[in-house]
């Protein structure tokens, strides 16, 4: 899937700038580095573990990547194209009696996360223009606002695989979620001088899995074309995947390069 996606960003970047409409569209590129904790849970009739405390996942790290393309043409939406790639693994030795997929675990096991998610907003903005205002002599911006809605859809791979480390006759147990996830998306972005804050969310799935983000960000242009980004982003999802029931969370900070064409 992650080659997929690049080769889609890049290819969607490059068409924007080759077309003869590209004057009228503002294409922006992102690479970062996604620092989440992870948390949530496995439960199913058997037992209920927790992949912080019983299964050890505390931080890991995922590559992410974007495109958005913002344009003036009446009554057409904006899109922004995100992807993040994180695996991690752990080898720990439970505690308890833990059932996952249909197999039991009780003493020293490794298991590992394969998690992917393509995500894309489309949206109207709105946008309100600041004005000047006069403080001690001296002239000052308000800044802009934009308010944006729309949607998202969302595609997620996420793969969980536990193995036996003392017994190792016993079968490898694999939970193999993927998932496609339509919500609706609300923003807000402020721009002041070369800052730019900005917090969205989508929520409220219409689907069998249910999955929320939730963002809030700084950006600072650094020159006409460069930007730097940081931004919290807490994003979780909730799945039924035959007899286990998957609610997992990252939630953490994101640091990132923005180029705009």
């Amino acid at each position: 899937m992650q080659k997929i996606v690049l080769i889609l960003l890049y290819s969607l970047s490059l068409f924007a700038q080759t077309n003869q409409w590209y004057s009228r569209v503002n294409t922006t590129i992102e690479a970062g580095i996604y620092l989440p904790n992870e948390s949530g849970n496995i439960e199913n009739i058997h037992s209920t573990s927790s992949f912080s405390g019983d299964f050890g996942y505390k931080h890991t790290e995922a590559s992410y990547f974007s495109v958005e393309f913002i344009h003036d043409f009446d009554y057409i939406p904006n899109l922004y194209l995100s992807y993040f790639n994180m695996q991690d693994n752990h080898s720990v030795t439970l505690t308890k009696a833990t059932r996952v997929a249909d197999k039991s675990f009780d003493s020293d096991i490794l298991s590992s996360i394969d998690y992917q998610r393509l995500s894309a907003d489309i949206y109207q903005d709105l946008q309100i223009k600041g004005g000047i205002f006069t403080l001690f002599g001296r002239n000052y911006y308000t800044g802009d606002v934009e308010f944006d809605v729309g949607f998202t859809s969302k595609l997620f791979q996420w793969h969980y695989k536990v193995k036996d480390l003392t017994d190792l006759s016993r079968a490898t147990a694999w939970i193999r979620a993927n998932e496609f996830i339509p919500l609706p998306y609300i923003g807000m972005k402020y721009f002041l001088y070369r800052f730019h804050f900005y917090a969205n969310a989508n929520d409220l799935a219409f689907s069998r899995a249910k999955s929320s983000t939730y963002k809030i960000g700084i950006e600072y242009r650094v020159t006409t074309n460069l930007y730097l980004n940081s931004a919290y982003i807490d994003e979780r999802f909730n799945v039924l995947e035959k007899q286990d029931t998957i609610k997992f969370k990252t939630a953490g900070y994101k640091f990132s390069f923005r180029y705009k064409f």
